[in-house]
């Protein structure tokens, strides 16, 4: 009895073997098509479709099955410093989408007394200029601190954990219908203190959200609720400052 399952076991095996040479092999499951779907507008990327999938390492004729997938994503977000790869999406029998976005211009880190870094909200290195940043030119908000980078490159990811909490900042001002465009228009530099972020805007007040790292979102509506009540005259002096209380309530308010 044992040597008969044993012996099922085995064709089992052997058939499912088989199988998965044939499915392998198969020109229906080989790559026909490989197309670029964009998530945002493009600027920088616009028209470069061609050149990313060249780029990606995919070719049409190997499996879909055997697609690197995860090389592709490396490959292009190391070529390409704008890109952000969502996915690459598998449409079977024999199309692969790649899913991108296009990342936007959100910080700017002096990086030496002669350069500094364009980064993003994921703090990519998507730029590197020479000279010191204009502050009034309103194409980043300048992000203030002692960074200690070395060997900045174009394309690298800047791991600066103490300041993960302004990687939700932009995301959170978004959710108010406060776009990246109006924000860089709007914060002029922006600051960690020990217990809170301090924005510095181009009107003039200054914003403090205290505990950034918890409800932010919260905070945040808070900040521009406290800003929209002031007249034109406080929107250009003093302080804004939003906390948790005690009773676990988000409360704001302006100081002259």
């Amino acid at each position: 009895m044992k040597t008969k399952t044993s012996v099922l076991t085995v064709v089992l095996v052997l058939m499912a073997f088989i199988v998965a040479i044939v499915v392998l092999c198969s020109t229906v499951f080989c790559v026909s098509s490989i197309k670029v779907v964009w998530h945002t507008s493009t600027i920088a990327l616009t028209g470069q479709d061609d050149n990313m999938i060249q780029k990606s390492g995919l070719t049409t004729g190997q499996s879909v099955f055997l697609v690197g997938k995860d090389e592709s994503v490396q490959k292009l977000e190391s070529s390409y410093p704008y890109v952000k790869v969502l996915g690459i999406e598998t449409v079977f029998p024999s199309t692969l989408n790649i899913h991108l976005q296009e990342r936007e211009i959100l910080y700017v880190i002096q990086i030496s007394s002669s350069s500094y870094a364009f980064v993003d909200q994921d703090f990519k290195v998507l730029e590197i200029k020479n000279g010191v940043y204009d502050v009034n030119s309103k194409k980043a908000i300048l992000l203030s601190g002692d960074f200690k980078l070395e060997n900045v490159t174009v394309s690298q990811f800047l791991f600066l954990e103490k300041y993960d909490a302004f990687k939700t900042l932009q995301l959170n001002f978004e959710r108010m219908d406060f776009n990246i465009v109006l924000l860089k228009a709007f914060i002029k530099q922006a600051s960690l203190g020990n217990d809170r972020i301090i924005l510095d805007t181009y009107l003039g007040v200054q914003i403090q959200i205290f505990s950034p790292e918890i409800r932010q979102q919260e905070k945040v509506a808070m900040v521009l609720k406290v800003f929209d009540s002031l007249d034109k005259s406080n929107q250009t002096k003093g302080i804004i400052g939003v906390f948790e209380n005690n009773e676990n309530q988000i409360c704001g308010s302006h100081y002259s």
